[in-house]
């Protein structure tokens, strides 16, 4: 699993971006991939795994967790 922290989320639009402490770009986020009844906070730390989605050609976080 991977660190990182919320760097930005719509809620109205429930996506967001998590900056990975160890570098590289910015991670695609949907609220999906959050537990139920959590309301992403931007400053948030959080676990994620990378995958790679093939429809936008880019790798996005999934099974996020906050620390």
């Amino acid at each position: 699993m991977k660190v990182g922290r919320i760097i930005s989320w719509n809620s109205e639009r429930g996506f967001g971006w998590i900056r990975n402490s160890e570098g590289g770009p910015d991670l695609f986020a949907h609220i999906s991939e959050f537990p139920p009844q959590i309301d992403p906070i931007v400053g948030t730390n959080v676990r994620f795994e990378i995958k790679f989605d093939d429809r936008r050609g880019k790798s996005k976080a999934v099974g996020v967790s906050v620390i």
